[in-house]
Formats: structure tokens, C-alpha cells, sequence
């Protein structure tokens, strides 16, 4: 079975970073690269490039948890390399895999479990995919919705089972109203089957809370 490694493209400092995760990014002389058995089973290069940017982009999200955000600053998806016995082949593909990503305190999240929980569970990919990106009122509702459904279904599911408190939830709904987010509303009008919450998040609010809500769901699985 060939082995394929791929080649992460940006700052030193940010790729370190990210190595550090434990997320199966390596430095390899002046290079970072990532591996995975996942990519060990697939035979086509672009294929390879396509799911190694998913990764990234689950890595953006994890990065976001861990508050490293930075702008103009990416890592992207440079050469891709399959070897397989004494036989080395290098693939050069277009395109950008982002992620944005800065040295800063990592905490004590495992990262590298949630990276692994993430490949096994395609509902955590979704959500870490979702949370990577810009942060609007679609991409949290999203974030807040693959949360919800693997909780049960409902609202309830997710008190009960300790994520998150009703009262946050009701003013997170706010996301939908134009009355509390004006054009950064998911709605373009006035949601009629509910009132607005009396006392709406704000979208920095509403960041603030899926960070801790995402958070929360990660460490209960």
C-alpha cells in the first residue's frame, strides 16, 4: 500500500503550532508535513488533496476553540508525495486548504483526541468544519443545529444532557431576528412562528457561546 505525506505551507512559528496539536502534522527538516492512515487508503492524489483540506479545515475549527484566529496568516496545502516501495511520486495540485493559526496557549483541550473523534464521527467534522468558518449567524446556527441533532434532536436534549442552559439558548435563537442582528440575521424577516428573545446574544455573544457549547459536546463524547 503506497504511503502518501503531504506538505504544509506557511509560517514557521504557525506550523509549529500546529504540529504541537498532535494532530499527525510533523516537522520534517524545514517542512511540516501531515500523515494519516486515512490518506493511506486512497490512490488518488487529488483525492488526497481533497481530504487533507477537510482536515485542515478541522483544524481551523479546533484552532478557533483555542482562540488562535489570526488574519492574512494561512496554511495551506503545498506538495503531495506518495511513496511506495522504492518508488517516490510528487503531485503538485492548485488550490488553497486555509487555516489560520497562530502560537499562542494551548490549553489543556486534547486536541489530538478530538482530531481522532472527528474521523470517526462525521457529525464532529461537520461541526469543526462549520465553526472554521467566517463567523456569521448561518455558520453558528449551523454549528449549534449538528450539535442539537446528535444530542436527540431538541432544545431539551441538550439541558438535559448538561451543554448548555434554556436561557442561553433562548437568547442565542436571536441569531435568527432582524430586529437583534439587522442584516447579519439568518433571517431577512421577521421569524413570525416565534416571538424575537427578549434579551438577544449579540454575534460576538453568540460566538462566545457555541465556542463553549462545542467545547462541552467535544470533552462528553
Amino acid at each position: 500500500m503506497p504511503k502518501w505525506s503531504v506538505t504544509l505551507n506557511g509560517d514557521r512559528a504557525d506550523l509549529k503550532a500546529l504540529a504541537d496539536l498532535g494532530v499527525g502534522v510533523t516537522e520534517e527538516g524545514d517542512a511540516c508535513v501531515f500523515h494519516s492512515p486515512e490518506l493511506d487508503a486512497l490512490t488518488d492524489p487529488h483525492a488526497v488533496y481533497q481530504r487533507t483540506v477537510e482536515w485542515v479545515e478541522v483544524f481551523n475549527g479546533l484552532s478557533r476553540i483555542a482562540g488562535r484566529d489570526v488574519k492574512g496568516r494561512m496554511i495551506s496545502v503545498g506538495g503531495i508525495v506518495r511513496t511506495d516501495g522504492n518508488t517516490r511520486a510528487t503531485f503538485m495540485i492548485p488550490g488553497t486548504g486555509e487555516l489560520k493559526v497562530q502560537g499562542s496557549d494551548l490549553g489543556t483541550r486534547p486536541f489530538a483526541a478530538w482530531v481522532a473523534l472527528a474521523a470517526r464521527e462525521a457529525s464532529v467534522a461537520r461541526a469543526l468544519r462549520f465553526f472554521a468558518a467566517p463567523v456569521t449567524s448561518f455558520s453558528l446556527w449551523n454549528v449549534y443545529e449538528v450539535i442539537r441533532e446528535d444530542a436527540g434532536g431538541t432544545k431539551t436534549d441538550i439541558v438535559n444532557k448538561g451543554l448548555a442552559n434554556d436561557p442561553d439558548i433562548e437568547r442565542f435563537r436571536g441569531v435568527h431576528y432582524p430586529s437583534a442582528l439587522g442584516d447579519k440575521a439568518r433571517h431577512a424577516v421577521q421569524p413570525k412562528l416565534q416571538p424575537a428573545p427578549t434579551n438577544p446574544m449579540s454575534l460576538a455573544e453568540a460566538q462566545e457561546f457555541i465556542t463553549h457549547l462545542l467545547e462541552k459536546w467535544l470533552a462528553s463524547k
